[in-house]
């Protein structure tokens, strides 16, 4: 939520406390302290504390404790850390009702500094009574809770107050029913509990496999179906009991940033299978009994997938398992369950008039929720509703007999937090809870369960109502459990509607995701969809007595789905041998590749030092100085350059410095004349460090002659002088050589090692080149600012040391960009020449990211220092920034600030608040157009600085957008990312906080490592460059589902990629084989990459085949997630800029285009 709307919802929070205190009609107090540590909220999220404290703050605001003054009707938070002090102070004030909220940071001493205010204002207050909830205090002051202690001694030194007062109903009271205006935030919970849901059963219907699950011999325990949701691992801990097989898991900070990376969620899910062949018991099995009230309670069970065989002359296989889902999202909880089946043809029928009975009975229940009546009486309406139904049904598909049990009510409120908060109505379960060690703290009490169960029922209760039946088919001997359940709010039912129930699916009927448009969902065993992709996903029909099928249509219905999954089979064979052709085509390339650039001497290797070419002296006979030296010189120095002069045999011949070692007296001859040898830079003289100061001569091949030393004769008085001055030259011209180097920092990467561009195009690139200012009347000149975006255009790196809110402006010139930052009188110049720049990524606003994001890849690493025009203004600036080489630049809008309205005030009321939203809506729409006008004129610009200088033909950057032919995908780089395959050959990821960009044309190769289909685990992906220097870039935890689509696109780009279920140790690769040229040769003659990973090319996409069964191409579905719903990670949004290099002139609305922000794919194939 904004800074505001946390604001307002607060407000909200704290007038629906103090009103239901002043109703209150229990046990009184005239004060409130709630108070709880971070350890119990961890372990307790659906305590009463907990609720409350979610309730108020809309998060999870741990170990902070706030006291409530009635007469005085003042909230005081006492945060203990500088973080939340600041977090918190957003609530000072004074509300519209006369509710003061004040924030007094604890601080250090005894007594500490906030506390003991505090407790002043309660003597001020001349009241009597400070009320607790002490079940939930008494917890933590048996562990030692200093801070209770430091309370308790306060209170104790005040004559005539207690602090022995139990306000647990009271809170409970608070909790029974939320504000009208949670009821928004309620129904975007509910939508984040379907959405998670629609994950978990995509990746159940991978766990079918088909019906292929039915087939196999292999035990599946269902956490991994969670895994594969969410990513990573979620941590599981010990059975629930022994031998049982059911386990409590609890998701991963990183599982809950994929469910939505945009907000902030706490969920729970659990996933049990309860298929059985025991057809004498008639009651619910016991670990979904647990699974579904541990889940409500803010906890996740999950067991082993069970198969069982049906009995009879036609034997068929079922698989079941129940998916509950909580989500807690802005203080509010959702929750939906559901079950999913897969059935052989032969049984299916049954199982399906099986769910639709229990669904009869369960749309049922919703019309018996009213208002103003206690949770025990509802009970009792509902248990003497389902008494009246049918046990027994006869299924018309299959003729097979059916026996229904239902489970007494399962009923709970949602109650401001993770559901239950203490409302509940059934004694058994919370038994069964307290045995696992999974209850609630403050329900570990009967009593207050009993009081619990007489809570009335308003419009603004959430209720959270399940219904739950075990089926038996007896002549097939097997039985299994049923459950559906929904989130119900009553205030939002209309007549004649089922608005109210926020889960439903009357309310998903326009969604996109099948499971998320009925109760329950079967994968049948053999049925087909449309649309040529092989799937076993079929919907319920409405009624049981249609869709009956004969023996005949059986058998019809088998013999198409043999054919129909031979002709898939046929199709993925065709599919991956193509693949396998390309890589093994691709791999031989490779391998010439590798070997060539080695022969040629265009690889170069870390431990080489500075690599440093020969420099020659002169390029041709014309540009000899017109005299050189007198009669008697030996050595003439150049006084415009480092070149020397060596007079051999009366002739001068040029020499550079650079290919001088040593000169030294080298004695007398027999005649008396003094000798001078020179010994000059030559393969085998130069060894060791002082490698560093000279050329690399082994890279110019060895077709080259080199001269090792010359000896000169002169007169013993004019020796020691020319050996003096020589020495002093070039003693000076190698200070020079590294005052240059250090200044500089150049950057031993090569932009194009294996020579495609020609050396012509290199030399004019590295040439020196001034910016060419266009005046602001060029039909090309555009700039993007503030003055335009309305919001301030910042750089990234930021080069002070104090970040500055103020912005620049980046303007189009005719042969760079100029970006201008700060005022006038100390203005820093950045210049960006366009044949420096490698590419440009623009990442544009939308619903889901109010941030825009432009940015500029060099063609080799290059300090911000070098880019800055004249010399910086006076001002602290971060040295290590500015010197630091950068792969690229960026420009950021940030439009997550909000927008104030024309009036300047921030908004209070709900219309205030609307129009804030509206407002912001529509100045990232005005944004986005002039994102597209700059763009353009950047186009435009580049063609006419092509069309001037021809020899950059081809060889200038394009601006890349994402490429909607292939998903997106969550990614660890520097923390959780979501990367995208963008237009152009680029891969990367666009974050505020990190920008990565590979380029294709950079890279050898590919390598999938951890992957093991199998195991449905996640894999890695490492970019192998082509220039050895640059590290192997590893972006890892990607979610197996994208391996088919990625492998298709490195294939696609012409790159070979390589398959291992290890996980490789890069640093130490490279340090092996990449430091020397001997260490590399070894490499090559050991087989090169083949060796390394020991498989061709062949073999390994042959493994990958193998491996294929888990991923069936059946696995993806067309209409993947909802349009209400924040979907998969795995979309791809439409650009706002058409083509590659051209921009339409065409600007997409931001309402219109971010409706399809979370359209999934489809696949291209």
């Amino acid at each position: 939520m904004t800074e505001s709307s946390s604001i307002s919802m607060y407000h909200v929070a704290v007038h629906h406390i103090f009103r239901r205190w002043d109703a209150y009609e229990g046990i009184q107090a005239d004060n409130f302290w709630l108070y709880q540590t971070s350890d119990f909220m961890t372990a307790s999220p659906s305590s009463a504390t907990a609720s409350l404290l979610r309730l108020l703050t809309g998060n999870d605001m741990k170990g902070v404790p706030v006291l409530f003054m009635k007469a005085q009707r003042t909230v005081l938070f006492l945060p203990i850390n500088e973080r939340a002090h600041k977090t918190l102070s957003l609530f000072t004030g004074r509300s519209s009702e006369n509710i003061e909220t004040d924030v007094l940071l604890m601080g250090k001493g005894k007594p500490p500094p906030g506390l003991a205010e505090a407790m002043e204002r309660l003597k001020a207050s001349k009241t009597r009574t400070l009320g607790v909830m002490s079940a939930d205090i008494s917890i933590i002051e048996k562990s030692g809770n200093k801070l209770m202690e430091e309370l308790r001694a306060q209170i104790a030194s005040m004559p005539n107050f207690s602090m022995n007062i139990d306000v647990t109903e009271l809170a409970l009271d608070i909790l029974s029913f939320i504000p009208s205006g949670y009821h928004s935030l309620l129904r975007a919970a509910s939508q984040e509990a379907l959405s998670c849901y629609g994950k978990v059963y995509n990746a159940l219907e991978k766990t079918f496999g088909g019906g292929r699950c039915l087939e196999s011999q292999r035990r599946t325990m269902l956490d991994a179906a969670i895994n594969l949701a969410c990513g990573g691992s979620a941590d599981i801990s010990k059975e629930l009991s022994a031998g049982s097989g059911a386990r409590y898991i609890q998701l991963t900070e990183q599982q809950l940033l994929a469910l939505n990376k945009t907000s902030r969620l706490t969920a729970s899910v659990s996933l049990v299978s309860t298929a059985t062949k025991d057809t004498l018991d008639d009651s619910l099995s016991t670990v979904l009994r647990r699974a579904l009230h541990a889940s409500v309670l803010g906890h996740s069970v999950v067991n082993e997938l069970q198969i069982v065989s049906a009995s009879g002359p036609e034997p068929g296989r079922l698989a079941l398992t129940n998916v509950i889902c909580a989500v807690t999202r802005n203080g509010m909880t959702g929750a939906v369950a559901r079950t999913v089946a897969c059935a052989h043809i032969s049984i299916a029928g049954a199982v399906r008039s099986a769910f639709e009975a229990v669904e009869r009975v369960h749309r049922e229940s919703f019309d018996l929720l009213k208002e103003n009546t206690s949770l025990s009486s509802l009970a009792e309406q509902l248990l003497s509703a389902r008494a009246n139904t049918s046990s027994t049904l006869t299924c018309k598909r299959t003729n097979l007999s059916i026996s229904l049990s239902f489970d007494k009510l399962e009923l709970g409120g949602v109650c401001g937090a993770p559901t239950g908060a203490g409302v509940t109505t059934k004694e058994q379960a919370l038994e069964a809870l307290r045995s696992s060690g999974l209850a609630p703290l403050c329900l570990g009490q009967d009593s207050l369960s009993k009081r619990t169960a007489e809570t009335i029922i308003t419009g603004s209760t959430p209720l959270f109502l399940t219904t739950a039946a075990h089926v038996t088919i007896p002549d097939k001997g097997i039985s299994f459990d049923i459950v559906y359940g929904d989130t119900v709010l009553l205030a939002l039912a209309h007549s004649n509607d089922t608005q109210h129930v926020l889960t439903g699916p009357d309310n998903m009927r326009n969604s996109t995701t099948a499971c998320l448009r009925d109760f329950f969902m079967i994968t049948e065993s053999g049925e087909t969809k449309t649309g040529g992709l092989a799937t076993s996903l079929t919907q319920p029909s409405e009624s049981s007595e249609s869709d009956e099928s004969s023996d005949a249509q059986v058998s019809v219905m088998r013999d198409r789905n043999i054919e129909e999954r031979r002709h898939v089979r046929q199709e993925r064979a065709s599919r991956q041998k193509a693949l396998n052709e390309s890589q093994a085509r691709l791999g031989l390339e490779l391998k010439q590749r590798i070997e060539e650039r080695f022969r040629a001497g265009r690889q170069k290797f870390r431990k080489e030092g500075v690599v440093r070419e020969i420099a020659m002296a002169f390029s041709s006979v014309n540009d000899y100085p017109s005299a050189i030296g007198g009669d008697d010189s030996i050595i003439y120095k150049m006084t415009t350059s480092d070149s020397l002069f060596i007079m051999i045999n009366s002739r001068p011949v040029p020499i550079h410095p650079n290919m001088i070692h040593s000169i030294k007296i080298a004695g007398t001859n027999e005649a008396g004349v003094t000798l001078i040898r020179m010994q000059l830079a030559a393969p085998g003289v130069v060894t060791g460090k002082a490698r560093d100061n000279y050329p690399q001569l082994e890279l110019y091949g060895t077709s080259n002659v080199f001269l090792k030393e010359i000896l000169f004769e002169c007169a013993a008085s004019k020796a020691e002088k020319i050996v003096e001055e020589l020495t002093n030259h070039l003693t000076a011209f190698r200070q020079k050589q590294q005052n240059e180097l250090h200044r500089n920092e150049p950057i031993q990467i090569d932009m194009d090692i294996d020579n495609l561009m020609g050396e012509a195009v290199k030399s004019a690139i590295l040439k020196p080149e001034t910016i060419s200012l266009f005046q602001s009347s060029n039909p090309y000149y555009f700039h993007l600012s503030s003055s335009n975006l309305n919001q301030p255009l910042q750089v990234r790196p930021n080069i002070e040391r104090q970040r500055s809110k103020e912005g620049g402006g980046l303007h189009v010139h005719e042969n760079g960009l100029l970006y201008l930052y700060g005022n006038p009188s100390r203005q820093i110049k950045i210049c960006l020449l366009y044949k420096n720049i490698k590419t440009c990524v623009f990442e544009k606003l939308r619903d889901s990211s109010h941030i825009a994001i432009l940015y500029f890849m060099f063609r080799t690493p290059t300090s911000i220092k070098q880019l800055i025009l004249g010399d910086l203004p006076k001002g602290e600036y971060d040295e290590t920034v500015l010197t630091k080489p950068q792969n690229g630049i960026t420009f950021l809008c940030n439009f997550e600030t909000g927008v104030r309205l024309s009036s300047g005030v921030k908004p209070k009321t709900d219309r205030e608040e609307v129009e804030h939203e509206r407002a912001a809506a529509q100045n990232m729409r005005k944004a986005n157009k002039i994102y597209d006008q700059f763009l353009s004129c950047m186009n435009d610009a580049l063609h006419a600085y092509e069309e001037k200088n021809p020899i950059y033909a081809g060889h200038l950057f394009k601006v890349c957008t994402r490429d909607r032919n292939y998903p997106s995908f969550f990614a660890s780089y520097q923390g959780n990312q979501t990367f995208h395959i963008y237009k152009n050959r680029r891969l990367g990821c666009m974050e505020p906080k990190t920008q990565f960009i590979v380029a294709v044309e950079d890279l050898d190769m590919v390598v999938f490592e951890n992957l093991n289909l199998y195991r449905d685990s996640t894999f890695h992906m490492t970019f192998h460059y082509r220039d050895i220097r640059m590290d192997p870039v590893t972006i890892s935890s990607i979610q197996s589902k994208y391996v088919h689509e990625l492998q298709d696109w490195v294939n696609a780009m012409g790159i070979k990629y390589y398959i291992t279920p290890e996980t490789t140790k890069w640093k130490d690769f490279t340090a092996k084989y990449y430091n020397k040229r001997e260490d590399y040769v070894e490499f090559l003659e050991g087989g090169s990459w083949n060796a390394f990973f020991k498989s061709d090319s062949e073999s390994s996409s042959e493994e990958q085949d193998d491996d294929s069964d888990a991923f069936q191409e059946n696995s993806y579905d067309e209409d993947d997630e909802d349009d209400e719903i924040t979907g998969s990670c795995a979309t791809s949004e439409p650009d706002n800029l058409q083509g590659d290099d051209e921009f339409s002139s065409e600007v997409i609305d931001f309402e219109e285009e971010s409706e399809s922000d979370h359209r999934d794919y489809r696949r291209r194939r």
